[in-house]
């Protein structure tokens, strides 16, 4: 019976009973890991807090089987500043789902697991919308090249969804782009943020590269992310 402690990122929970609850973390070395908790929302104890969805802990697992059971845990970052805050909370709601979506059971992640912790502690601390978004293309463009997606650059005028390719030629995949609209993404393809910041881009712009890049990762691995699904009304923006 194997068994070990690991922090990890709560990404979904699952009540099943009248007690019990399955969470799903997100572990650099194992990446998702599926584990159940025997009678823990029954407990009145703290530490029930660290098995809701957006929360950091520490937990010690036993593996039987092909099953994980917890047999200890501890509450170490709930994200309080996120969840009291409806944009932030939409923005790592929407990191969350994307981490579900292309983390694997039992593979090492351990890149984008830092990346992800790194992007919520920003969330965390930062109050302003539009450097909020800029760090979302960061990570998004990041999580592209982590993946194996790296664009490749022949041109300038077009970006090819199913090929990965800026080019000056229009093909049946392929989506315009402006001059300033390459330029940001050339700058995300240097880790430049402080050239994107004289970029000055309002939050619908950047929203707008933030599409490209989806559109990009949801043809070339068969997702159905939508960023404004999760940011609801422009007013929020």
């Amino acid at each position: 019976m194997e068994e070990f402690e690991v922090e990890a990122l709560v990404i979904e929970k699952l009540d099943i009973g009248e007690g019990d609850r399955i969470i799903t973390l997100f572990e650099k070395n194992r990446g998702k890991i599926k584990v159940l908790i025997k009678g823990i929302r029954k407990s009145k104890n703290r530490e029930v807090y660290a098995t809701d969805p957006l929360v950091l802990g520490i937990y010690k697992l036993r593996k039987k089987s092909e099953m994980y059971y917890n047999t200890s845990l501890q509450l170490k970052n709930p994200f309080l500043k996120i969840k009291n805050n409806f944009f932030k909370l939409e923005i790592s709601i929407y990191i969350l789902r994307l981490i579900d979506k292309i983390i694997f059971e039992n593979i090492e992640a351990k890149k984008i697991y830092k990346l992800s912790l790194n992007a919520l502690i920003y969330i965390e601390e930062t109050d302003d919308k539009n450097k909020i978004l800029i760090m979302l293309s960061y990570y998004f463009y990041k999580i592209i090249v982590y993946e194996g997606l790296k664009p490749e650059i022949k041109g300038k005028s077009y970006f090819n969804l199913r090929e990965g390719i800026f080019e000056d030629e229009k093909k049946q995949y392929s989506i315009s782009l402006d001059d300033r609209e390459y330029e940001y993404i050339q700058k995300l393809n240097k880790v430049d943020i402080a050239g994107i910041n004289e970029l000055k881009f309002d939050n619908k712009e950047i929203l707008k590269i933030i599409n490209i890049l989806e559109s990009y990762l949801n043809q070339n691995l068969f997702l159905e992310l939508n960023i404004l699904k999760y940011l609801g009304e422009e007013k929020w923006i």
